[in-house]
């Protein structure tokens, strides 16, 4: 394979196995959520949000690349590409591959987005289950106490 092709290929395996990390990690997380006490899952969703607003405008920048590859994509039709080959138009070729490497870059970067936002979305919602419940036993201990005292 070419140098270019390597290149591309370890770039795309480094940002797989960062998403595979965020994502054993994310599990890893949600497991560990039962034993955690609430101040512990308040920290984590406020680590979450953290990184997710840092990563934010990337993100956007990549969803606009995505947008973009697609709609060019469209605009290319195979006959198109027959025709570049079999006329040796390399640049546009190669202005082609670059352009499909970016995409897939871009798509890797937004799915890593996507994750962080859901991580964001567990934590939230396993800090209002949280606070629900504590606000259930409150209101039972606060009826217990009331009828104890009623009864006295």
């Amino acid at each position: 394979m070419s140098e270019k092709i390597n290149q591309f290929c370890e770039s795309l395996k480094e940002q797989l196995t960062e998403l595979e990390s965020k994502f054993s990690n994310a599990k890893a997380d949600i497991e560990s959520f039962p034993q955690e006490a609430q101040n512990l899952v308040q920290s984590k969703l406020k680590e979450a949000k953290t990184q997710l607003a840092s990563n934010k405008e990337k993100a956007e920048s990549a969803k606009t690349k995505v947008q973009q590859f697609l709609e060019t994509k469209k605009l290319e039709l195979q006959s198109q590409i027959d025709e570049w080959k079999e006329q040796r138009e390399v640049d546009k070729l190669v202005h082609r591959a670059d352009k499909a490497e970016e995409y897939a870059a871009a798509v890797i970067i937004f799915a890593a987005s996507a994750l962080e936002e859901s991580q964001v979305a567990v934590l939230e919602a396993i800090e209002a289950r949280m606070e629900a419940e504590e606000a259930v036993s409150n209101s039972q201990n606060n009826t217990d106490f009331h009828e104890k005292t009623q009864l006295s």
